[in-house]
């Protein structure tokens, strides 16, 4: 019966409501099932014995999360979340799916959640902390509501002593019985404070908690691929003068270029390291990068998709050693446009290792010297300038909307805490790169997509709602500031409004920031479509092999179209390479969803150290509780509540995004200035409270109050 349900749970509740349509005969055990389900009150049985689902009752199929204040919540397939009970809470796991039962109590609107069956149980994994006891111990989660310990047997706790922050693989479930029993997996070793805010995340959002362990038949065949003979099939561009661009911190190099000027066009090398090579298909170190899914670059640490033998050394394209590489190769002219490509295996030699800062004080003049005092080295970086500024151009021509948020720089403590914290304007040397990369995407995606046989993997993102789009119209025109192309307005028109605002000059960075919402979120797929806000026909991710797995498949699927795989057809059909979109597309928003996490409580322990200090901020939005503002001179947000705006009645215009005072008119929008004072830090919730820095305005004596409305 579970496996049936988890099968059930699979499914979306309109696929479920068809799923018994047609019943063939039933054998024995299917109808034993189905009898305990109408037990259950999850089926219903007609005279003639057919099942149905009974949606009738209440039930719901969604998932049990942690809300932002640390409670139980179940979220069903609309969206819609319901306060979970402790009683009921004690049975499930955060990350469960499961099949509820929603009651309304009485007239009111609140709803009881009963939970009928786990359908697919959340990961096993969990932190928690370790008590010794004769009988083994017990892990005590470290969740909020969960509250039910794990029970470890003797020989499962893998010599962790008690107070020990540990990893547990629970072996049962709180649905099923009472006394949830697992075994210790991991013992985490002493750590400050931010390491274990860190485990949390990383528990929080069912990230991977260690790498891959290379075995020593593998590191063998790593040895014997390295020594052997050069593929008569791969170019030797070791005479070139590529260069990697990247941040001071990094370790693994995915891409080196090399760009020369002919004439008036422009020859572009896009140099990729070949993790191809190294990971072959449907191996376990490959089925280990596919569950991953990508690299997660963390506080005070990365989780690699790649363990760092190959992320950080084979595979890497550092300077000065010969390195396997994918080449795009790209004639372009000096209008911008892609003439010709071709793709084809090389062997590199990276002549210098170049940060972005280094290239942006070279051709900028202010240093010629260091790892930029090769004559080969600046003809290149000359020659990529200006290909970037072509490329860029003709971007904008095509309707690319770019947004122009300035870059948030750290500088942490021995402990791992932010020490400073600012803002920098993006460089040359960033355009460089990303003018390169975006070539060398669109390059491989029609490559995929001109082929027989279209799937493949890309990267799309879908036109904005028109529902967000008719709001977003409205708050513009507060500032002025039109937005054509009606209810669908094409990339072009959103740019266009973008440079508008942008020659305005006020409030830009909340109207940035607002549009950006509308837009939709770029995802992978097995089919080629159009990249809204880039603007292009067809797109994909080829550029960073080593940090996210389509890459890889994209490197795969080129080689085996272009007859360069070594290993015969990679055979993946549409089905599964939908599926590992889907999949990819997951752990990018958890990983993405982790990091932000990570360095908003960080932010937040920084800000608790300037508690009660002023600050210029700007408002970045207006909601029916508040304001959220950013301040001007450090990278920090946060919540200004309505009740510290001053001694007025604030309403809240869900339309134009407004806050305006009953009695005194007063009125915040977006991007007004404001000063505020720190309030309250929470690291936990990764929360920062400010409240407005002004005398409030007195309310006349006798006056009624009343409570705010929202229209």
């Amino acid at each position: 019966m579970v496996s049936m349900l988890a099968r059930v749970g699979s499914c979306s509740q309109s696929t479920l409501k068809e799923s018994l349509s047609a019943q063939p005969n039933l054998d024995g055990r299917l109808t034993d099932c189905l009898t305990r389900l109408v037990v259950l009150g999850v089926l219903l049985r007609s005279s003639e014995g057919r099942f149905s689902i009974d949606w009738a009752s209440g039930l719901s199929v969604g998932q049990i999360l942690t809300d932002a204040k640390g409670r139980c919540v179940f979220r069903n397939e609309e969206g819609n979340e319901y306060p979970v009970s402790q009683r009921q809470a004690r049975r499930v796991l955060p990350g469960d799916r499961v099949l509820c039962r929603l009651q309304q109590r009485g007239r009111s609107r609140s709803f009881a959640v009963a939970v009928v069956i786990v359908l697919a149980p959340a990961a096993a994994l969990s932190l928690g902390h370790f008590e010794a006891r004769p009988e083994g111990g017990v892990v005590t989660s470290n969740g909020h509501w969960q509250t039910e310990d794990v029970r470890i047997l003797p020989g499962d706790t893998l010599g962790a002593r008690t107070g020990r922050m540990v990893w547990v693989e629970r072996l049962s479930h709180p649905f099923y019985e009472n006394q949830v029993t697992g075994r210790i997996v991991k013992v985490i070793e002493d750590m400050g404070p931010v390491g274990r805010l860190i485990e949390g995340l990383i528990e929080r959002h069912g990230l991977p908690i260690d790498a891959y362990e290379l075995t020593p038949a593998l590191l063998e065949a790593f040895d014997q691929k390295r020594l052997q003979p050069a593929d008569p099939q791969r170019v030797d561009l070791t005479s070139l003068p590529f260069v990697t661009i990247d941040g001071e911190n990094a370790k693994d190099f995915d891409d080196a270029l090399y760009c020369r000027i002919d004439k008036d066009r422009f020859l572009l090398d896009v140099a990729i390291a070949d993790v191809s090579f190294w990971v072959e298909a449907g191996d376990a170190l490959d089925l280990d990068a596919r569950t991953r899914g990508n690299s997660v670059y963390l506080a005070d640490r990365v989780l690699p998709m790649l363990p760092e033998r190959l992320s950080n050394d084979l595979c890497s394209l550092r300077p000065n050693e010969d390195r396997l590489a994918f080449i795009c190769r790209m004639e372009i002219n000096d209008q911008g446009e892609v003439v010709s490509s071709e793709f084809f295996e090389a062997t590199i030699c990276s002549v210098a290792r170049l940060t972005y800062r280094e290239v942006d004080l070279f051709l900028s003049g202010a240093n010629e010297s260091g790892a930029c005092e090769r004559r080969a080295v600046q003809e290149n970086l000359r020659a990529l300038e200006s290909l970037s500024r072509s490329l860029l151009v003709r971007r904008h021509l095509r309707g690319s909307v770019d947004f122009e948020f300035p870059e948030s720089k750290y500088r942490f403590d021995a402990q791992g805490w932010i020490d400073t914290c600012w803002t920098e304007p993006r460089g040359v040397s960033t355009h460089i790169v990303e003018e390169a990369m975006l070539a060398a995407n669109v390059c491989a995606a029609e490559a995929l997509a001109h082929r027989v046989g279209s799937a493949g993997m890309y990267r799309i993102h879908e036109p904005p709602d028109p529902e967000d789009i008719r709001g977003l119209r409205k708050v513009l025109g507060l500032f002025g500031v039109k937005l054509s192309g009606g209810k669908a307005p094409s990339s072009r028109d959103l740019s266009h409004c973008l440079s508008t605002i942008r020659k305005k000059g006020e409030g830009f960075q909340g109207l940035q920031t607002l549009i950006l919402r509308c837009m939709a979120q770029a995802r992978y797929t097995a089919q080629p479509h159009a990249h809204f806000a880039l603007g292009f026909a067809a797109y994909t991710h080829f550029t960073s092999p080593i940090r996210r797995y389509p890459d890889l498949i994209v490197h795969r699927l080129l080689k085996d179209r272009l007859g360069l795989s070594r290993l015969g057809s990679l055979a993946l059909s549409e089905r599964e390479l939908e599926e590992t979109a889907a999949h990819c597309s997951r752990t990018e928003r958890a990983a993405e969803s982790a990091e932000r996490d990570a360095i908003a409580s960080l932010k937040a322990q920084w800000m608790g150290k300037h508690l009660g200090e002023v600050f210029d901020a700007q408002i970045s939005s207006v909601t029916s509780f508040g304001l959220f503002v950013t301040l001007r001179s450090v990278p920090i947000e946060g919540l200004v509540h309505i009740s510290t705006l001053g001694e007025d009645y604030f309403e809240f215009d869900p339309v134009l995004l407004t806050l305006s005072g009953r009695r005194t008119g007063e009125r915040f929008r977006l991007g007004d200035s404001i000063s505020v004072k720190a309030a309250a830090a929470d690291v936990d919730l990764a929360r920062i409270d400010f409240i407005r820095n002004a005398k409030p305005t007195a309310v006349g004596r006798g006056r009624k109050k009343v409570r705010p409305r929202s229209r």
